[in-house]
């Protein structure tokens, strides 16, 4: 049985946040609406055909769809400062707003020799295409339910004074 904790967090800084739980884990990062699907599927699909929803959009590009994979965020196994030097190019909380919350399925240590970890040479071989160095890794084929240990989901809220707010309510104002 997952562990399944719900959060709300500030948009604005959702990652800083979210960063210590995040740190020595793999997981996999969705629309929180995704879930539903993926309970009554028993597995995380690998986005082969484009048509599930993903959080960072659907690219055509993806290394992991090109070759069947499911993407995950591999925040174990590179050093912290190359995580931190790439995490940048697709933070885990990249889209996330008050209408899109996300939810975070992490990886059970038992299913980790499973994952195929970022390769330069495999990267370097494949730079047509969409990956984040380091940060990123791939599980070959579905993930299995049980083999997800934790589920955290995220809703966002706005900072009343940020400049986000301001403009989204100027922007409704006009209209």
């Amino acid at each position: 049985m997952q562990q399944i904790i719900e959060l709300t967090l500030e948009q604005i800084d959702a990652y800083s946040s979210i960063k210590p739980v995040l740190d020595g884990n793999i997981f996999h990062v969705t629309p929180l609406r995704n879930l539903d699907s993926i309970f009554q599927a028993k597995e995380i699909r690998p986005n082969s055909s484009s048509n599930l929803e993903g959080a960072f959009g659907n690219h055509i590009s993806s290394y992991a769809r090109i070759r069947n994979r499911v993407s995950l965020f591999d925040f174990c196994n590179p050093p912290e400062n190359k995580i931190e030097q790439h995490v940048y190019k697709c933070l885990p909380t990249n889209g996330a707003s008050t209408d899109r919350p996300l939810a975070f399925l992490f990886l059970s240590r038992d299913f980790w020799p499973k994952v195929i970890p970022y390769s330069r040479e495999e990267f370097e071989a494949n730079l047509s295409q969409q990956v984040v160095p380091y940060v990123e890794a791939t599980y070959p084929g579905p993930i299995p339910l049980h083999a997800i240990n934790k589920i955290i989901k995220i809703t966002f809220t706005e900072n009343p004074n940020s400049i986000v707010s301001i403009l989204n309510k100027a922007r409704q104002n006009a209209l």
